[in-house]
């Protein structure tokens, strides 16, 4: 949806695009604020953005129309009455999401830029030539986000000239600080509330009178069906606004303009949950709200000795819009109480100091700082706590402690933790004691002494209480150490999430991964995880699992499992699913999607995925080189259906995975044969040929009856090994495909390093100055390579990496 005057009559009209029909309507608007019928225009298959602009300098307002299945831009004219004529299309890179228009190299064109989801997020700049045809564009690479389509808005966002571009990913407002050349942009990362989607378009508009655009964001979900703004703080960051704004049911766009004539920016946002439309009228003034806080405490240090003295030190802020005299207090242990009258204008913080405080006997203390203020709207960041240790330098006090990771579990839970120090010798105790309630204790499940400056304990909470907790090491030849209120028992957080990068649309024929993130952001361990995968139309798969602990379990019709023994509070992983869709499968959509949850059939948290596959005919190996094939082996479980997600899997009913890979088709073939394992008793195993390359594994117990059977082996070419970059074009002397723009391959986030990445001249003359971009999908500080292509045949040029932090993908460019 788009709003714009496109007549010329003062009156504000509204372009609306039907994705399910391929066309949009343009809705004239009357006084008094009623619209005209629609006049219906044809576009593109599957119109999912349309946005106005001057394309051909002529004063009436075009349309340029985002059109997903098609990956192009569709351009309408407008005639000068505010009805439009076709202008053809602008054909844009991998699959489309959202896009912008402005003049990014400020000559006086309109340009637009466009995110897509090409081996996870990207964007593209078009720029404009001022006859409403686009014919460049600036590829911009270097942009983290772990969502592969996210929405994007572009407005001046700090005091220079330059267009900016801002766009959401899961966690943050991102803006991309413009330089005048549509091409290069620094970018600033703003938070948004714990637990956000910010997934959905949102509207810049300058909402406060300060001449920054602010940002307003609906159906955030930790918000709610409500809508929140994000006040510009004029560098390109954003603030938001502690007041949520009700809409209806999943408000799925919003745009900004003047719509009572007050001279105020309303906000419309269109709620697809409840079919309707929500108008916020901008009264001109921000709510006033009464919020004070503590920011920090500075001093005293973690850790002091006896007799030593310091001066307590904390920030304290104003967060609410009203200026604010407030009471500050300080407090450490028992015995130090001291407080100070605090005056603060909105927004402004301070450093307070209060008297010196002098460490008198070992112990473990808590300095706590405060602020009250009647009326306070959010009391929760009223209270800043420093665990203080004092440390025992007694005779028997000869091991040093420094840190114990994590510092805090949850109540009722199970935490592993690691204890840092010196001294610590094999054999040695762990204990937990309650800080100034010694006779407390909590005994740890299993301590493991990893050398004399680290120990490992499993500490299960289920009867602890809590509070600050006193972390103590004994060795066998009785020295000890303690760290004082190192440890601290708080309510039981139970965060469990997972994410999905992918590649968008897949190619049918060819190997895509999809990698799968998930982490633990709870505060103890969260133990039997068990990870369900769900695809809607089943392709040849590989599991890639790297880390030990975990196990692969193929259920029935297209789901999957992976079990997990443990993930630690504040700890991230992931594997990957290697894709790869036959051709005879056909073109069409698939939905793939990812539930975590902790032995439990009622899955707590899942991802959804729109994929589309996209047949681009068969991989041609180049000549000369073979390719490693690789086996598949997935468990194998007894004749039965399963209901639910997941099943309560006993021992005896999973294989274990196992990948064979490095040699010769013909040897992964028989040695893969060798390497399959079954727990299941008394019973064989037998194999039938697919008829199409594969095998079905066969289960049989000791009397000839068959248990189970599964497709085991997949041959298809193993991406994690010797990669062939083939370079394709319609010029004979020019092997870098349409567009100057040529193939695109992936490497799987686990392959051994150091890894090298061959490509070759498959041109009949020497290729010079072509580019290779090479980067980390989840790590943007990889640089740009410039490579020589070789002469044709077998002299392949060689890109080696050290390490990586997720999937690389790389891309072919030509000069010319």
């Amino acid at each position: 949806m788009w709003i714009d005057d496109f007549n010329n009559d003062n009156q504000l009209d509204i372009v609306v695009a039907n994705r399910n029909d391929n066309s949009i309507d343009v809705f004239a608007g009357q006084a008094g604020g009623d619209f005209a019928q629609p006049q219906n225009y044809a576009v593109n298959t599957r119109p999912i953005r349309v946005e106005s602009a001057l394309l051909n300098n002529d004063s009436y307002p075009d349309l340029l129309v985002l059109n997903e299945t098609d990956k192009n831009v569709s351009v309408l004219l407008n005639n000068g009455d505010g009805t439009f004529s076709s202008s053809g299309s602008v054909d844009v890179v991998a699959k489309p999401y959202d896009f912008a228009t402005g003049d990014f190299n400020e000559d006086g064109k309109t340009d637009f830029v466009v995110s897509f989801n090409e081996y996870g997020f990207n964007l593209a700049v078009y720029l404009g030539d001022g006859t409403g045809n686009f014919s460049t564009f600036n590829y911009l690479t270097g942009l983290w986000t772990l969502a592969a389509e996210v929405p994007l808005a572009v407005g001046k966002m700090n005091s220079d000239a330059n267009l900016d571009i801002v766009y959401t990913e899961n966690r943050h407002l991102v803006t991309l600080l413009g330089t005048g050349d549509g091409a290069n942009f620094t970018q600033v990362f703003s938070r948004l509330p714990a637990g956000s989607f910010g997934l959905y378009p949102f509207a810049l508009a300058d909402l406060n009178g300060d001449t920054f655009p602010d940002a307003a964001i609906p159906n955030l979900k930790v918000a709610g069906n409500n809508t929140l703004i994000a006040w510009n703080d004029g560098s390109g960051g954003f603030t938001l606004d502690r007041f949520a704004y009700e809409c209806g049911q999943d408000g799925m766009h919003i745009a900004a303009a003047e719509f009572n004539n007050d001279n105020f920016t309303d906000l419309v946002v269109a709620n697809a949950g409840s079919n309707s439309l929500t108008l916020l009228y901008n009264t001109g003034t921000i709510p006033v709200s009464h919020d004070v806080g503590v920011a920090a405490i500075l001093s005293p240090p973690v850790s002091l000795n006896p007799g030593e003295s310091v001066t307590p030190k904390a920030v304290v802020q104003n967060f609410g819009t009203a200026s604010e005299t407030f009471l500050a207090a300080f407090s450490i242990g028992g015995s130090y109480n001291e407080n100070q009258t605090v005056t603060l204008a909105a927004a402004e913080e301070d450093t307070l100091t209060f008297p010196e405080w002098t460490a008198t006997q070992p112990g473990g203390f808590q300095a706590i700082a405060t602020v009250n203020l009647a009326g306070d709207e959010n009391p929760a960041n009223d209270r800043v706590v420093r665990n203080i240790t004092v440390q025992d330098t007694g005779s028997g006090a000869t091991l040093t402690l420094t840190g114990v990771t994590p510092n805090h579990g949850g109540l009722g839970g199970v935490v592993s933790v690691v204890i840092t120090g010196d001294g610590f010798q094999d054999g040695a105790g762990v204990r937990l004691s309650k800080s100034g309630e010694t006779d407390i204790l909590i005994p740890p499940c299993f301590v493991t002494v990893n050398s004399a400056q680290e120990i490992e304990a499993l500490f299960n909470l289920r009867d602890a209480q809590l509070g600050d907790w006193d972390v103590t090491v004994v060795n066998p030849d009785n020295s000890y150490g303690t760290l004082y209120g190192g440890f601290t028992v708080e309510p039981l957080t139970e965060d469990l999430w997972i994410n999905v990068v992918g590649r968008n649309p897949l190619q049918l024929g060819e190997i895509t991964p999809v990698t799968i993130w998930y982490g633990n952001n709870g505060n103890a361990d969260a133990r039997d995880i068990w990870i369900g995968i769900a695809v809607s139309d089943e392709p040849y798969f590989k599991l890639d699992l790297e880390v030990a602990p975990k196990i692969f379990i193929k259920l029935l019709d297209y789901h999957l499992a992976v079990i997990q023994a443990v993930l630690k509070p504040g700890e991230t992983d992931h594997f990957n699913i290697n894709l790869r869709f036959p051709i005879e499968a056909g073109t069409g959509d698939f939905n793939f999607e990812a539930r975590i949850s902790v032995y439990d059939p009622q899955p707590q948290l899942f991802w959804n995925g729109h994929f589309y596959m996209e047949n681009t005919g068969e991989p041609i190996p180049p000549p000369g080189w073979s390719f490693p094939k690789t086996t598949q082996i997935s468990g194998c479980g007894a004749m039965s259906t399963w209901s639910g997600w997941l099943k309560n899997f006993v021992a005896n009913d999973i294989a274990n995975t196992s990948n064979i890979a490095g040699v010769t088709a013909e040897e992964a073939y028989n040695y893969g044969k060798g390497e399959i394992t079954s727990n299941f008793q008394e019973t064989f195993i037998d194999y039938i040929d697919d008829g199409q390359g594969g095998q079905i594994k066969e289960v049989y117990d000791k009397a000839g009856n068959l248990l189970c059977y599964e497709e085991v082996v997949e041959n298809y070419l193993d991406i994690s090994k010797l990669i062939w970059g083939r370079v394709n074009s319609v010029d004979p002397n020019d092997k870098v495909g349409p567009g100057g723009k040529g193939s695109k391959n992936w490497v799987t986030s686990d392959i051994q390093f150091p890894y090298t990445i061959y490509f070759e001249n498959a041109d009949t003359a020497t290729a010079p100055a072509h580019k290779v971009v090479v980067r980390d999908t989840l790590d943007p500080d990889l640089d740009w390579l410039t490579l020589q292509f070789l002469d044709y045949k077998h002299q392949p040029t060689a890109v080696t990496f050290d390490s990586t932090t997720g999937a690389i993908a790389w891309t072919f460019y030509g000069i010319d």
